[in-house]
C-alpha cells in the first residue's frame, strides 16, 4: 500500500468520525478502539475483520485499515468522538447533573 499524505489521513479520519456519529455508535466505537489501541497493528488486522460493522462499504477499505493501524490516528479518532462540540449530527443529548 502507498503512503498516505497527512491531508488524506485527516480526510479518512473525518469520514470515519462522521459515519460513526451518523449511526450514533460513538460509545461502542470508542470502547472498541480503546481496547485495540495497545496492539494497534494487530488491531488493524482485527479491524479488517470487523470493518463492515463500523464503516460503510467502500473501495477504500485498505486505506481505512492503514489509517487505523497507527496508534496516533486511533487517538485522534477517539478524541474527535469524545468531543461533542461543534453540533455533530449523531450527538447524544447532554444530561444535567
Amino acid at each position: 500500500m502507498e503512503n498516505l499524505s497527512q491531508e488524506e489521513t485527516e480526510k479518512i479520519i473525518n469520514k470515519i468520525v462522521e459515519y460513526v456519529r451518523s449511526k450514533k455508535i460513538e460509545g461502542l466505537v470508542i470502547f472498541f478502539l480503546e481496547s485495540i489501541k495497545p496492539l494497534s497493528f494487530i488491531g488493524g488486522e482485527l479491524i479488517s475483520y470487523y470493518l463492515p460493522i463500523f464503516l460503510p462499504p467502500t473501495s477504500n477499505a485498505n486505506l481505512v485499515i492503514k489509517v487505523l493501524q497507527k496508534r496516533e490516528n486511533l487517538e485522534i479518532i477517539i478524541e474527535k468522538l469524545k468531543n461533542k462540540e461543534g453540533g455533530a449530527k449523531g450527538e447524544a443529548p447532554k444530561l444535567s447533573e
